[in-house]
């Protein structure tokens, strides 16, 4: 279902820098993931590099017409490519006063062609209302990398209130699966609460993204290590041996040392040291 959701995501962003119909596309279905990425980049470079000098032509003339005038005629006429566009060349508050009349479907649509990276400054002002519903919007139809491509380059208070409001562990564990960098995520999960962490500790289990959950403790200090390992203690695994090697293919092995427990002053977890499951994770019954 996600990688169906990803297809639809990519043809229609393709469309959209096109302007023509998802249906025109349908050709593309034998593409991969990557290939298709690379084809909408070099598309957009191509299209933008062509009309570039529009945008900035376009984003003054908004400045002569109300907000709520502007954001009818850009979903109506324009678009959600060519507003993402025209964002880069208004001022913060033009851009939001202008974004907070968007419906949450074009909002979701623009954050498609958004580069994050270059909009950090501009997300981290986006009031977290309109945010929000648009991350919902992307999440209800499975959009996790657009998600993750937004929240690597939010500030660590917006990630928390977004995972927060999205209250899924497994889709964010979705989300950070797709994450390249993910230092963002783990030092906003581990502001949560020691129930909701083990649930992600399920999730990845559920997901058998231990990769990912690795990568991101590998980011924590010793004492939030220590913090997961003392939740982990909770769990019974059904294997032993894989946990370690993977941290060792990773490279990662000494930044987990305190995850493994090896610098724990109380009782060491030895199955933690290996602890990627090839059944999943059950609770420990009280004694």
């Amino acid at each position: 279902m996600a990688v169906k959701s990803q297809y639809q995501a990519d043809i229609k962003r393709i469309a959209q820098v096109l302007n023509v119909e998802e249906a025109e596309l349908h050709y593309l279905n034998s593409l991969s993931a990557q290939d298709r990425d690379t084809l909408y980049r070099q598309v957009e470079a191509s299209v933008s590099g062509e009309q570039s000098p529009l945008w900035p032509a376009l984003a003054k003339s908004v400045r002569f017409f109300p907000n709520r005038l502007c954001a009818k005629i850009t979903q109506e006429a324009f678009g959600p490519y060519i507003a993402a566009q025209m964002t880069s060349h208004l001022d913060t508050k033009t851009a939001i006063g202008i974004g907070k009349h968007f419906s949450t479907h074009f909002l979701a649509e623009v954050f498609l062609h958004v580069e994050a990276a270059k909009a950090s400054s501009l997300l981290a002002k986006w009031p977290m209302a309109h945010l929000n519903k648009a991350v919902l919007f992307l999440l209800a139809e499975q959009q996790f990398e657009q998600i993750g491509g937004l929240l690597e380059h939010l500030p660590k208070d917006r990630v928390l209130a977004l995972v927060r409001e999205i209250d899924s562990p497994q889709a964010v564990m979705k989300i950070a699966d797709s994450v390249k960098q993910k230092s963002r995520l783990a030092e906003a999960l581990i502001q949560l609460k020691d129930d909701v962490l083990a649930r992600y500790i399920e999730a990845a289990s559920d997901l058998g993204l231990w990769e990912t959950a690795l990568l991101m403790c590998s980011h924590l200090n010793t004492k939030q290590q220590n913090r997961i390992h003392g939740l982990a203690l909770h769990f019974e695994w059904d294997d032993e041996r894989v946990f370690t090697e993977l941290a060792e293919n990773l490279g990662i092995s000494e930044q987990l040392s305190a995850l493994f427990g090896l610098n724990v002053s109380d009782t060491p977890l030895p199955s933690l040291g290996r602890l990627l499951p090839l059944r999943g994770l059950r609770k420990k019954r009280p004694v």
